[in-house]
C-alpha cells in the first residue's frame, strides 16, 4: 500500500509568526480547541519555540465513549492543554448544545503543514508509536517531503516496562538525549494518552502530540481517508469499508452508543445555558 499524497490543506502564510491566545468552547465538560488547522499548527509551533510544556489531544466519537466508561482517561483529556475534535460527530453535537466549533480537525490532514512549519522553525521532532520500522518509515516519508525538517529519533510503540534495552527508562533516556522539541505519540487510545500523562514529567520535549493511527497512514500500512471525504463528514464510512472486520464495533456500536450520550448532554446544556471559554 502507498502512503498518502503529500500536500498542504490549510495554507504557509505566516504560519510560524506571532499566536493569539487560543480559545475553547465547552462540552460535556470537555475544554475544546475553538479554531482551524492554522491556528492549532501555530499554535504548536508557538508553544515548542517557547518550551511551554503542552500535551495535545484529541476528541472524536471513540474517544469520548472510552473515557464515558474509564474515568483516568476522561481526566487526562479534560487536563489536557489543547483538546481539539478530531470528529465531525463532536463538532455537531457542541453546536447542538450551542458551542460553535468551526470544523474537525485531524493530524493527518494538517500533518504536511505540521512538518513545514516545523521546518521552518528549525523545530526537532521525535516519532514514537506503530509497530516495528512504522515510525521510521513514517519519519522517511515526511523528510522526503520535507528535507529540512529535522527529525531527530524514531522508536516503536511495543516497549515493555522493564525489558532491558526496550523498557521505558531507556525510551525516555533515548527522547530526551534527542533533545526533540516535539514529540509524536501514536499509540491508540487510551494507551498514548496514559502514557504521556504518566511520563510527561520526565520527558522533556515541550510539546507532546498524541496522534493515533497517522504513522500507519505515512508509512503506507493504512490508506487515509480522502480529504474531501472527511471533510463532508464521511471518515467513519470510509474506514469501516477500508476494515470492517476490525471497525465494525466501533462505528457500528459506538456512534450509536455516543449519539445517545451526547446528544443527551448537549440538549442538557443547551438548556442550562452554558457558554464556552
Amino acid at each position: 500500500m502507498k502512503p498518502p499524497t503529500w500536500g498542504y490543506a490549510v495554507g504557509e502564510d505566516n504560519i510560524t509568526s506571532g499566536c493569539p491566545l487560543p480559545e475553547y468552547v465547552t462540552f460535556a465538560d470537555y475544554r475544546i480547541w475553538k479554531g482551524n488547522g492554522h491556528g492549532l499548527i501555530r499554535q504548536i509551533v508557538h508553544r515548542a519555540l517557547t518550551r511551554r510544556k503542552t500535551c495535545v489531544h484529541y476528541l472524536n466519537a471513540h474517544t469520548f465513549n472510552l473515557a464515558s466508561k474509564d474515568q483516568q482517561f476522561g481526566q487526562i483529556l479534560r487536563q489536557c492543554q489543547i483538546l481539539y475534535a478530531d470528529g465531525i460527530s463532536v463538532v455537531l453535537a457542541a453546536r447542538l448544545s450551542g458551542q460553535y466549533l468551526p470544523c474537525r480537525l485531524t493530524a493527518a490532514d494538517s500533518f504536511p503543514d505540521s512538518c513545514h512549519a516545523a521546518a521552518r522553525a528549525g523545530l526537532r521532532l521525535f516519532i514514537l508509536g506503530g509497530k516495528a520500522t512504522v515510525a521510521q518509515r513514517a519519519g522517511e516519508f515526511f523528510k522526503q517531503h520535507e528535507p529540512d525538517l529535522e527529525i531527530v529519533g524514531t522508536a516503536d510503540g511495543y516497549f515493555q516496562q522493564d525489558a532491558p534495552g526496550s523498557s521505558v527508562t531507556d525510551l525516555i533516556e533515548r527522547i530526551n538525549a534527542s533533545n526533540a522539541d516535539i514529540l509524536l505519540v501514536g499509540m491508540g487510545s487510551p494507551r498514548q494518552e496514559k502514557f504521556v500523562a504518566e511520563y510527561r514529567e520526565q520527558l522533556k520535549p515541550a510539546v507532546i502530540w498524541t496522534v493515533g493511527a497517522l504513522m500507519d497512514y505515512y508509512a503506507g500500512r493504512e490508506p487515509l481517508c480522502p480529504r474531501w471525504l472527511g471533510r463532508l463528514g464521511f471518515e467513519w464510512l470510509y474506514r469501516l469499508i477500508v476494515d470492517p472486520k476490525r471497525k465494525w464495533k466501533r462505528y457500528l456500536v459506538g456512534n450509536p452508543s455516543f449519539l445517545a450520550v451526547a446528544v443527551a448532554k448537549a440538549l442538557r446544556q443547551r438548556m442550562s445555558g452554558t457558554t464556552g471559554v
